[in-house]
């Protein structure tokens, strides 16, 4: 011990010579207290070094004018290296604790208090080190072992801050989403990773909750150390450590960027036509209603309709195929857009008919010349390889306000002035007239017919069924989906597509539906099918408004002594938007019943992906637009490669609709598809 004192002492008289005052009352302070001290020099050299650090170090020798950090195991080497770059900013006389936990080469473990010392006369600074034991347990040592452990198997990114808001621990994941390494954030601030994205007051209002509720959660955009900036969720909390007393606050954060571009892409399929990349009907009814409101409020000039359609282009696809006919799509597209003005909009409405909206229309002969450049434009040959193909365009034109204030009329009367100029020999465009109203008279004949269909399900209503297969079985079905057809008086088939539309629009398709599930239940009753063969049905959106509709259908079916359960509901992503919480409520309501519900035409509506996990949904339905061109479109193949993937990881099975070719079924067969329908596997038709 004395050996150990008169090296102390020896250290003592070295620094008196740089002017601390008092020293020998000093030095008996520094060695007659119990904790473990050591004082190192800027470089981090031992000065001075009172009995218990030796005893604590289990030191043979003197030590002098060694490095501290030689004590140490190599991790906690570099730890402490840095820590000593850094305490040089700290407040003078101010005791820094540091949470690291350190290891010595024996393996005994231990935690550090330091305080930055200037002497009067040379400036210089001295850190006085006091060592905290730390019990060599079994159990304390495999805790703080475990306790690093876990924080960096933890996937999402981790940052520990003392009360001060300095960075004194980061994890693995951390490090691999940002960049920084461990030693880079030490003793920094959260401010290192600011990305311009958020103002003062957003920051100010995080560490204000922070401090006030304990915790702040929500979306943040932070800079990697590549200068590169992406968006996390993060999830901060306020903890007091119950030893010390002392305030930390802990960060999880989860880079969002692969869940963005996930939601972008869907978003894309949500608003543009996935076969020609121009605006779909969502986005044109969108569109269509602001520059309406625009116009009302600035009285910015007319509005123009430009109801577009490729005159028999049905021939292209019966004679050449779909992907024939899918490539003139997308040629004519290309066509139309390179006349729509960036302030307009192109618009695929469906099938072979094209939409362009024109705002600000202040000369209604900017709009002839519109129509005429595209009816010219549109009627040059489309040649691809040997294929040359000759098709022309009519053009009907609707303008707001004079035709119609809002979209649906101007629509309608803007493809009412189509028809004429077809009528009236096709490759023309034609402005509505007040006479093109006559077709009204003959949406005034479905109405009637709709009427019949509702009083008289049996007489007016005809059921197809289109069989639904498992994937590993082809020749049974599984399931039908239950189609509707109105028959009139003549005896003809009137389509839905004739009659849906007119039905919502009108308050008649909750009747409507009622009818059409008497009928399926009357043909079941006719049918002898295997009682695990279900029929789905599908729901529109405002029947889903209907608070009593699960209690209606329950009692139609106890009616006809069908169960209810025998029965699969299907609902597309916009009806499911137009209101979502009743929605919700009627699903739930059925699935409680022994239902299984089918999300439709996914991939064409516009919900986000945390709404899609929300919904109680059982199997996804990809549209059949995505499966015309999967044997020849990489992009389509990847697009409907990620729907299943998306899919799959919400543990819904993935039903594929419009099969039908056998390259197509192949092309499936190879992905996880569970469910298969098209024409390839069976057309619709009556029960036999």
């Amino acid at each position: 011990m004395a050996q150990k004192e008169s090296k102390s002492l020896v250290a003592c008289d070295f620094l008196a010579k740089k002017s601390f005052k008092g020293l020998r009352f000093y030095h008996v302070l520094f060695e007659s207290c119990q904790t473990p001290v050591v004082l190192l020099n800027p470089n981090g050299k031992i000065i001075c070094i009172n009995t218990p650090a030796y005893e604590f170090l289990s030191l043979a020798e003197s030590v002098m004018d060694r490095h501290f950090h030689e004590l140490l195991s190599a991790d906690s080497m570099e730890i402490f290296i840095n820590f000593l770059k850094t305490i040089e900013a700290s407040i003078d006389d101010q005791v820094v604790h540091q949470n690291h936990v350190f290891e010595l080469h024996d393996g005994r473990f231990f935690t550090l208090n330091s305080q930055l010392l200037k002497p009067e006369l040379s400036g210089k600074p001295y850190c006085l080190v006091y060592l905290n034991r730390i019990s060599e347990g079994a159990a304390t040592i495999h805790s703080l072992y475990l306790a690093n452990a876990l924080i960096d198997q933890i996937a999402d990114g981790i940052l520990v801050m003392d009360g001060q808001g300095k960075i004194i621990k980061s994890n693995k994941a951390f490090t691999d989403t940002t960049g920084y390494e461990q030693m880079d954030v030490l003793n920094q601030r959260p401010t290192l990773f600011r990305s311009g994205v958020h103002d003062e007051d957003f920051y100010s209002n995080l560490w204000k909750s922070l401090d006030e509720t304990g915790s702040w959660r929500g979306e943040i955009w932070n800079r990697r150390k590549d200068g590169s900036i992406y968006p996390g969720w993060l999830q901060a909390s306020k903890v007091l450590d119950k030893l010390s007393g002392k305030p930390f606050y802990v960060s999880v954060l989860t880079d969002m960027s692969e869940r963005k571009a996930d939601e972008k892409r869907l978003d894309r399929l949500a608003y543009y036509d996935s076969l020609t990349g121009l605006a779909n009907r969502v986005l044109l009814n969108s569109f269509v209603e602001n520059s309406i409101a625009g116009t009302q409020k600035n009285d910015s000039g007319k509005i123009a309709i430009l109801f577009i359609d490729l005159d028999k282009f049905k021939a292209i696809n019966d004679h050449f195929g779909h992907s024939e006919g899918d490539w003139i799509l997308r040629e004519a597209s290309k066509r139309i857009a390179f006349y729509t003005k960036e302030s307009d909009l192109a618009c695929r409405f469906g099938g072979d008919e094209f939409v362009v909206v024109m705002t600000n229309v202040t000369r209604e002969r900017s709009i002839e010349e519109t129509a005429e450049n595209l009816v010219r434009r549109l009627s040059k040959p489309y040649v691809r390889g040997k294929h040359i193909h000759r098709l022309t365009a009519s053009i009907g034109v609707a303008f707001y306000p004079e035709h119609g204030g809002n979209v649906e009329e101007l629509l309608r009367r803007a493809d009412s002035a189509m028809c004429r100029a077809k009528t009236q020999g096709r490759n023309s465009y034609q402005f509505f007239e007040e006479k093109d109203e006559q077709e009204l008279i003959e949406m005034n004949k479905i109405a009637h017919l709709i009427w019949q269909a509702i009083e008289m399900p049996k007489n007016h209503i005809e059921m197809h069924y289109q069989p639904i297969f498992y994937k590993d079985s082809f020749h049974s079905p599984v399931e039908y989906e239950a189609l509707i057809r109105l028959k009139n008086e003549e005896g003809e088939l009137v389509y839905p597509q004739h009659f849906i539309e007119y039905s919502e629009q009108n308050g008649l398709i909750s009747q409507l539906g009622f009818a059409l599930f008497k009928k399926v239940c009357d043909d079941l009753g006719t049918k002898e099918l295997d009682s695990s063969i279900k029929v789905g049905i599908n729901l529109s959106p405002v029947q889903l408004d209907n608070p009593k509709l699960v209690e209606k259908l329950c009692a139609i079916a106890h009616q006809k002594s069908v169960p209810i359960s025998r029965f699969n509901f299907e609902v597309t992503e916009t009806a499911i938007m137009h209101n979502l919480s009743a929605t919700i409520a009627v699903l739930e309501q059925l699935r409680e019943k022994g239902c299984h519900i089918l999300l439709d035409d996914f991939g064409t509506g516009y919900a986000s992906l945390a709404i899609l996990k929300s919904l109680p949904v059982d199997i996804v339905k990809i549209d059949r637009a995505f499966v015309n061109d999967i044997e020849t479109s990489s992009e389509t193949q990847e697009m409907v490669k990620a729907m299943i993937a998306m899919s799959k990881a919400m543990n819904l099975k993935v039903l594929i609709e419009g099969v039908e070719t056998e390259a197509q079924k192949r092309w499936l067969q190879n992905k996880e598809v569970d469910l298969y329908q098209g024409y390839l596997l069976g057309r619709p038709a009556q029960f036999a």
